[in-house]
């Protein structure tokens, strides 16, 4: 009995060695195929001509947008770049006037960098003098806490105001500015000699005194003086 169950054992033992092998042999090539087909998903799909072509054609439209895109930054640059150094002339041209001695547009630094168009946005009050007593003239620039006031009274072929009471004289009034911290300037818009108001402004002398006229706007209160008490009917 004991012969013949060890040879039953020895029997099982070489029936199952080879089914061993047989599983192992198929685990591998399952294993070969499934790494195949990764590869093979890897693969990029084949591309007719026709997709070729319109790839490249694709490609060549991005780069020539990458190289618009590029010049146009550079163009923005330089634009920027001029823009910045006009804005440092004409500030370079603004503090070379003290606001007080000859004219701002007198110095060619500020003709060539000075437009009116480009100056800083600046307030100005206006004022008519008309028939008001000196007082309350003063009183109202007071009020407004004007420094600078600016005489563009219309004048006649010979330079001269007509009609105007002497405490409005272009005398009077400057001593008057004087003596309360004015600075008092006279600049005619509208003389005889200049066909009128509205042309003398659109001359460049004209446009020269309200290029002035913003300067001393920006840095203090200002106003301009008129002649009627509302200056618009001057």
């Amino acid at each position: 009995r004991k012969r013949r169950a060890a040879a039953s054992a020895e029997v099982g033992d070489r029936q199952g060695a080879p089914g061993g092998t047989q599983l192992d042999d198929e685990s591998a090539a399952l294993a070969a195929q499934i790494l195949a087909t990764d590869e093979a998903s890897l693969q990029p799909p084949p591309v007719s001509d026709e997709e070729a072509a319109s790839q490249a054609a694709a490609l060549a439209l991005h780069l020539e947008e990458l190289d618009r895109i590029a010049g146009l930054s550079s163009e923005c640059l330089q634009a920027q770049f001029q823009q910045y150094e006009a804005e440092m002339d004409r500030l370079d041209a603004e503090d070379r006037w003290n606001g007080t001695s000859g004219d701002l547009m007198a110095f060619r630094q500020a003709q060539e960098h000075l437009s009116l168009e480009g100056m800083e946005k600046a307030t100005l009050h206006s004022i008519g003098h008309g028939d008001m007593s000196e007082r309350a003239f003063f009183e109202m620039l007071q009020v407004n806490s004007i420094r600078v006031l600016y005489d563009v009274r219309p004048t006649d072929y010979r330079h001269e105001l007509v009609g105007i009471p002497d405490r409005f004289s272009v005398k009077g009034l400057k001593m008057a500015c004087k003596s309360r911290g004015i600075f008092y300037k006279q600049m005619v818009i509208g003389r005889e000699t200049a066909y009128g108001t509205l042309a003398h402004l659109r001359s460049q002398q004209g446009r020269h005194v309200l290029i002035e006229l913003a300067w001393q706007g920006k840095r203090k209160p200002t106003a301009f003086l008129g002649r009627a008490s509302d200056w618009r009917h001057d």
